[in-house]
Formats: structure tokens, C-alpha cells, sequence
């Protein structure tokens, strides 16, 4: 029930049919056809920008976005009349096609190409609604959030909406069914392969949208998978679902039913009894819905404003909603009332229209979206794989030729599904007794997990290219890719994003290549350790690495028991030094643990090992690691991984000197070299410190302010005789600069000489958001000759004291310029 774009605003066109091509190519081809159809003035009025999209549907065409700005060309203008018709271009490469309608599927953004697509994100809009438009901003920007916000926070999923005629004002004699039809139909489009059939779908559906795909989702459940797989896979791959104001148990239309009363048996009315309050039809869908998304993740969004009627308006001679309030769909009928593990209402202050306009990033409903989205979008391909893989077994509830039966209530867990379990808690206390019995209780191998400031960084969906150094290196690819036994050394500077980088690449290993092979993987964050028990003691990290192999395989504790039975271990009580019998009993424990299952891959991430102390137990304790890797490298039916990340410590070093290592800061170093230059800040150098206090009044100036305060890029022209002290001047604003700098980041020269620890608890989570400020500056000077007049040089200096201290490669730089004796037209500032 969302409008289209107002048409003060920039309108959007669709084009379909164009060349494949690079982006750049589409791009200089459509811009060439349109400019060849605007008339001269249109061509100094009109603004317009061209955005590449994939085709959705059809590999041999691509597509576009087309967004006119201050008018719409003539050629075009009657589809602003007729917006339900095309408008065809001929073409030396074959017709295209210019459309307002967006109907059948449009994918929104290309996809990240270097990470595998996790999902397909699929958007529905509702009655009387507009493809595009109806997710779009009302606001100056009128941003579309499922293309200008997902572009960038959701990257790795292929995101589309999806169009079809449901103005109330056509002739259309479409029914629940029908609309369901046509979209199955456009769904097999677009998954038409097993891969793509197989891949997860998460969709996003307002108000009648949501009605059907639940009558979808219905029938797909229904569909034979030989005969039809593109339509029996749809419930298989469906993980998650987001509905906005989903009116399940009906819509108050009579407002709508107003508006068409003046045509006498007009074809939507049948329609609209379908969707009315209390329709039978939706009723009986509603039970069946619910019965076949038990296992699904659904989040239900419900408006708290109320609705403005559709009302006759005299003066624009159309009906829009300026009458008086009513809700359109209430809470009631908004929420599916499933279990609270299966369904999470949300209100939002918004009305039946806005509940899915979203103006900025920050919109409160935004956020609350993109973090279930995020969610889905982690856990999905993990699970669907799962239910792809899994057989399918006869309920009880099925009819004779397999077919699900009318549920009353919800099924409860198989016998199957509860033997399961309790294996697993039998398991779990068995490996417990076994621990406990040889002088190392359960109760001391606490979970691990990475510290939570880390773990929210790296599961935000913009942290992944910031570490492309790492996944796309041909280290991480050698390490990842081999059959055999491999070890990665990664060590950095503090807060350069080691640990960050540990929990993105425990994600990445869980979810995105679980399926390549029989993985087990056991992370150890020892910050962790360390702020949970307040130091490491080796016998801690040595028993939870033996606790996680035994309960992951229970044929492992069956012979590790065997080789390790209680009369070998001395009586022992927690804590213990780190040498003696009883650690050399268990790093004995943890091969044979590792060795017991063959055809399997065990990935071991240690992070910070650098915060094991004292020096002598982590130098021991490295020892073994790298005795117990070289160990199992010559060992072919066991396949073991270890990833270690760490500070450059001395004896860290020596440990690992002949292993496989990676430093993200390697290649800014090198860059460095090949940038420094001595003359570089020659100048500067020259010119007499100022007296304390001198020049401090620029720093008030409404003028220097305002250039300090501005967001964007901005300069500043420092105007002034010669010799009137502006070099002097502009030494001392930027030493004030620096000063102001290190303030912000709240570290200063004497902070260089703290302990590592003390370095490290000042650590943020500003890995994706760091917007500190880098100062660099070059004074020109005639008097010093060719090198202090050389822009080669000036550019030359500025990137090496970017590149300098921008240590963690993750600062927003914003460019800002003081420039001197430069004659232009911008503010200045006398002196």
C-alpha cells in the first residue's frame, strides 16, 4: 500500500536487454543512447546517473538503473501517464527496453565477487505498491535502503525485489492464487539451476506481499521435488523471514472499497473480499502456514501510527490518503503468535506506508532489520545445507504417498531428534567424568570465546574488506587449500586487528566452507583466558583443546581411554606449573585425541599467544606446537591446521623462524622505504618554533573553525605579506593539530613506553569505524631550490606520512589543505 517515488524527486527507470559487458561499458553505452534523445536544452537541464545491474534472470543481457534528476526526458514522459507500459529502444546490439513498473525480479547491486553468494535476499511489496518505489525514502535523498544501504552491509547476497500489477486502479481479475502463480513462476527464473536451487533465501515481504509468499510457501511444501525441484526446494531454502506489516488475519479495506464504488462489479472487489478482516480464505492459509515454518526464523515488524483514509482529493482530481486516520493492519494481525524462539515481533513508530521507508543508515528500523538480517545471513548457509543433506524421512503425520497431512498443532521433536540429543549430553558427561577422574575437572575448562568487543566487529557485514590482505594472499591460500598438514604464523602491531581477523576467520571456516570437508575447528582466544581467570596457565588451554577433541567424536574417547587410563596420571590438584608429568600427560592426550579419527581436519586458531606468561611457560608452550605440528605433517591420514596470531615478541620469532608466517604491516614498510626522502620536511625543519601561545588566535577564527569542523573535504587560504610569519604561523597550526590528534586517540609519546598489556586493554572496537585523523603537511620554498618546489616531491611526502601513520590500515582519511600565496577563489583567512 506504499506510493510511488514523488515526482519532485529523481524518478527511477529500469532498462533491461543490454549488452553484457563491464560496468564501465554499460555505463558509456546507455549514456550514449539517452543523450542521443534528448533535445539540447533537456541536455542542460536534466541530470542523470546510470547504475550496472546484474540480470537476474537471463545470463546473455545485463541491466541498469537509470535515476533523472530536475525532469524526466520527453522520450520517456508517457510512461509518467502510463506507467504500466515499456518503452523499446532499438540498438546496433539488439533491442532494450526502458520500464517504470520493475515487473518480475531486479537484482539491485553486483554481489561481492571475491566471497561466495550466501544468500538471495528477495523483497515483496504490497498491494498497490510499487517494485521499487515502495522500499524508497520520502525524504531529500529518497534513498532506497534495499539498494543504497544492503549494497554495502549485506554485499555477499544477491538481492532482488520483485514486481507485479496490483494497482487498484487497473482492470486486473488477479486473486491470491494467481499472484501466487506468477511469482512461483518468476522464482523459477531466477534459481534454475541445483546450486542456485540450493542456495538460502531470505525474504523481506510488506503487507500483501507477505500474504503470498505465505500461500508460496504453502504450495511449494506441497510440490513433488522431481517434477517440479525449483518449486519443492523453495520451503528447503528458505531460513528466514522478515515481515513488515503483514496483515495475516485481514487488512481494513473500506476505504479502499470506497474508491471503487463509483464502478459499478469493479474486477478488484473480488480481491479485496480475499484480504478483508477476518476472510475466511486467509484463515485457513494462516493455519497451514504456520504449521510449515516451525523451524524457520521469522521476525514480524507491526506499525504503532495510524493510517491517513483514501480520500477524494478535488483540487488534484485523484485519490490519495489526506482523510482521516485508521489502523490498517493491528498488532493482532501483524503477528503470527509462534513459540518466541521461532517469532520476533517488533513495533515500529512508522504507518502502514512508512514502516518500510528508511532515510538514513542510522533509522532505528534500519538497524533493527539489518541486525536480524545479519543474523540470517551468518547462520543460513550452514543450516540449509544441512536440511539438503539430510535425507528425508516418513513422519507419522504423512499420508500414504509421503505428503504432509493438515497439522492441528505444531510437530514436536522425532524420536530421532531426541535420541540425538541426549547422545550428545551423555557424551558431554562422560568426557567430563573422564577429565574430572585424571585430576582435571570439567568445571575448570571453561568456553573460550573471543572478547566481545572483537566478535561484534567482526561479525559486522562491512569489516570483510578491510581484511582482503589476509583472505586473498597466497599465504592464507596455501595454508587453506592444502591436503596436508599446514601452520600460518600472523603477527602485527597492538590494535592492528589480529584478533579481529582470528574471529572473522573462525566465521568464515564454520560457515562458508563447513561443507568442503569433515572440519573440526577449536579457537583459544587467550584475552579471553586472561580476563576470565585472571592469568593462563597452560594446563587450562592444554585441557579445553582435549575436551573439545573428545566431545566431537565419541569412537576418540573410547580410544583415548584406553591409551591413557587413570593409573598413568599422577594425582594432581588445579592449579599446576606448567612442567612436569602431568603436562607432558597431556599434550599426550591431545595427539592421541587428534590422531584417534582419521579422514578428518583440525583446525586449531590460537590468538594473542603473546599473553601467555611467564616468557618460560610460553616458550614451552610453543615448543610443543611446533613439535606436535612438524610431528603431524609426517603423518598422512590426519590433516591438522594451525593458525597463531601474536605481537612480534623475540622468543615468538624464534619459535616460529621456519614456519609459514604473514604481516599485514610488511608491505607498508616496504612502501615506506621506497618513499622516504630526508628533504621531505626540510623546510618545515628550518623554520624557528614559534613562543608558546603565538598564533593561537587562528584557532578561534570563525573561518579555521569552520574548515576544522567541516565533515567533507575543504580548504583554507592563509593570506598574508610577505614575511608577515604564515609559514610560522601555519608550523604552529599543525603542531597544535598533532597535539589535538594524539588527544583523540588518547595516546601520547609517554604512551609508546607502556607495557604490552596496558597497550592492549586500550583496544576499541573501531577496526570499520576508525575515523581518527592523520596530519600531513609540506612546506614549499623557493629559497631551498628544485626539491622544495617539486610537486613530485610534495605528493612523494604527503604518502609517506600517510602511509606512516596510518599503522592499521583502517583510518578514514578526510583531505584537508592549508595553502599559502595561492591566488583562487575560496575562503580566506588575512593575517
Amino acid at each position: 500500500m506504499a506510493d510511488l517515488a514523488a515526482s519532485t524527486r529523481s524518478v527511477v527507470f529500469r532498462v533491461t536487454g543490454l549488452p553484457v559487458g563491464k560496468a564501465e561499458e554499460i555505463v558509456t553505452s546507455l549514456t550514449a543512447i539517452i543523450n542521443q534523445r534528448l533535445s539540447p536544452s533537456e541536455l542542460l537541464q536534466i541530470e542523470y546517473t546510470v547504475f550496472p545491474i546484474p540480470s537476474c534472470d537471463n545470463i546473455h543481457t545485463s541491466s541498469a538503473l537509470v535515476d533523472f534528476k530536475n525532469g524526466i526526458p520527453l522520450f520517456l514522459s508517457h510512461l509518467v501517464k502510463q506507467p504500466l507500459e515499456d518503452h523499446p529502444v532499438e540498438t546496433d546490439h539488439g533491442d532494450i527496453n526502458f520500464d517504470r513498473h520493475f515487473f518480475g525480479f531486479t537484482q539491485l547491486y553486483y554481489p561481492d565477487l571475491a566471497c561466495p553468494i550466501d544468500a538471495d535476499v528477495i523483497a515483496i511489496t504490497g498491494i498497490d505498491g510499487h517494485a521499487y518505489g515502495s522500499w524508497r525514502g520520502k525524504g531529500q535523498l529518497g534513498r532506497m535502503w534495499l539498494r543504497d544501504f544492503l549494497s554495502k552491509d549485506l554485499p555477499t547476497c544477491r538481492t532482488m525485489i520483485y514486481g507485479y500489477n496490483s494497482k487498484l486502479s487497473s482492470r486486473g481479475i488477479d486473486k491470491i492464487m494467481t499472484y501466487g502463480m506468477e511469482f512461483i513462476e518468476a522464482l523459477k527464473q531466477i534459481r534454475n539451476t541445483p546450486e542456485l536451487q540450493r542456495r538460502p533465501i531470505i525474504f523481506i515481504a510488506h503487507s500483501f506481499g507477505g500474504i503470498i509468499l505465505a500461500h508460496c510457501l504453502v504450495t511449494a511444501k506441497q510440490a513433488d521435488e522431481e517434477d517440479h525441484p525449483a518449486i519443492a526446494t523453495l520451503h528447503k531454502a528458505t531460513y528466514g523471514i522478515l515481515f513488515f506489516a503483514t496483515p495475516h488475519k485481514g487488512l481494513v479495506i473500506d476505504d479502499i472499497q470506497t474508491m471503487l464504488a463509483g464502478t459499478e462489479n469493479h474486477p478488484r472487489n473480488t480481491l479485496l473480499q480475499q484480504i478483508n478482516l477476518k476472510s475466511d480464505l486467509l484463515i485457513s492459509q494462516l493455519g497451514d502456514f504456520k504449521n510449515l515454518i516451525r523451524d524457520r526464523k521469522i521476525v514480524s515488524f507491526f506499525e504503532t501510527e495510524q493510517t491517513q483514509r483514501l480520500e477524494w482529493d478535488l483540487t488534484t482530481q485523484s485519490w490519495g490518503r489526506t482523510g482521516s486516520y485508521i489502523t490498517a493492519v493491528d498488532m493482532n494481525s501483524a503477528i503470527l503468535e509462534l513459540p518466541s524462539q521461532m517469532e520476533t515481533p517488533i513495533p515500529l513508530h512508522s504507518d502502514h506506508s512508512k514502516i518500510i521507508k528508511f532515510e538514513s543508515r542510522n533509522a532505528l528500523g534500519y538497524k533493527f532489520a539489518l541486525e536480524k538480517l545479519n543474523g540470517f545471513v551468518a547462520d543460513a548457509p550452514k543450516v540449509v545445507l544441512e536440511r539438503f543433506s539430510t535425507k528425508k524421512r516418513k513422519h507419522p503425520a504423512d499420508d500414504a504417498d509421503g505428503h504432509p497431512k493438515r497439522a492441528q498443532s505444531f510437530v514436536e521433536d522425532s524420536p530421532d531428534e531426541n535420541n540425538q540429543r541426549a547422545t550428545a549430553r551423555s557424551l558431554r558427561q562422560t568426557v567430563d567424568m573422564y577429565l574430572e577422574s585424571i585430576a582435571l575437572p570439567s568445571t575448570f575448562i571453561a568456553k573460550i570465546d573471543a572478547p566481545q568487543r572483537q566478535a561484534t566487529v567482526a561479525a559486522r557485514s562491512n569489516i570483510r574488506p578491510s581484511l582482503d590482505w589476509f583472505f586473498d594472499s597466497p599465504e592464507f591460500s596455501t595454508w587453506i587449500s592444502g591436503e596436508s598438514s599446514s601452520f600460518l604464523w600472523c603477527s602485527g602491531i597492538p590494535k592492528s586487528g589480529k584478533t579481529v581477523l582470528s574471529c572473522c576467520l573462525k566465521n568464515y571456516l564454520s560457515v562458508r566452507e563447513a561443507h568442503m570437508r569433515r572440519r573440526e575447528i577449536i579457537s583459544i582466544f587467550c584475552a579471553s583466558v586472561r580476563e576470565q581467570m585472571g592469568s593462563i596457565e597452560i594446563e587450562r588451554i592444554l585441557g579445553y583443546i582435549a575436551s573439545q577433541l573428545l566431545r566431537n567424536n565419541n569412537n576418540r574417547l573410547q580410544t583415548v581411554s584406553q591409551q591413557h587410563p587413570l593409573r598413568d596420571w599422577l594425582p594432581a590438584c588445579i592449579p599446576l606449573p606448567f612442567e612436569g608429568d602431568f603436562l607432558k600427560s597431556l599434550w599426550g592426550l591431545i595427539w592421541d585425541s587428534m590422531t584417534a579419527s582419521s579422514n578428518c581436519e583440525i583446525i586449531l586458531i590460537l590468538d594473542a599467544v603473546n599473553e601467555i606468561r611467564p616468557q618460560e611457560a610460553r616458550e614451552a608452550f610453543l615448543s610443543n606446537i611446533v613439535t606436535h605440528f612438524n610431528r603431524a605433517r609426517s603423518e598422512k591420514h590426519i590433516t591438522i591446521k594451525v593458525f597463531v596470531t601474536s605481537l612480534p615478541f623475540g622468543d615468538i620469532q624464534k619459535a616460529f623462524k621456519d614456519l609459514p608466517s604473514i604481516e599485514k604491516d610488511k608491505e607498508r614498510q616496504a612502501c615506506l622505504r621506497t618513499l622516504r626522502c630526508e628533504e621531505y620536511n626540510a623546510r618545515q625543519n628550518r623554520i624557528e618554533t614559534a613562543e608558546e601561545n603565538t598564533g593561537d588566535w587562528i584557532l578561534s577564527h570563525r573561518a579555521f573553525e569552520t574548515w576544522d569542523k567541516s565533515p567533507n573535504s575543504s580548504l583554507l587560504w592563509l593570506h598574508g605579506k610577505p614575511g608577515s610569519g604564515k609559514s610560522t604561523l601555519v608550523k604552529r597550526v599543525v603542531s597544535k593539530m598533532k597535539s589535538m590528534q594524539a588527544k583523540r586517540r588518547n595516546i601520547s609519546h609517554s604512551n609508546y613506553e607502556k607495557t604490552t598489556r596496558e597497550v592492549d586493554t586500550e583496544y576499541v572496537d573501531q577496526l570499520a569505524t576508525d575515523h581518527n585523523i592523520i596530519v600531513a603537511s609540506f612546506f614549499y620554498s623557493f629559497r631551498g631550490g628544485k626539491n622544495e618546489t617539486s610537486h613530485t616531491l610534495m605528493l612523494r611526502s604527503l604518502l609517506y606520512q600517510i602511509l606512516k601513520d596510518n599503522k592499521t590500515g583502517n583510518t578514514q582519511i578526510s583531505l584537508t589543505a592549508i595553502l599559502i600565496k595561492v591566488p583562487m577563489q575560496i575562503q580566506r583567512l588575512d593575517c
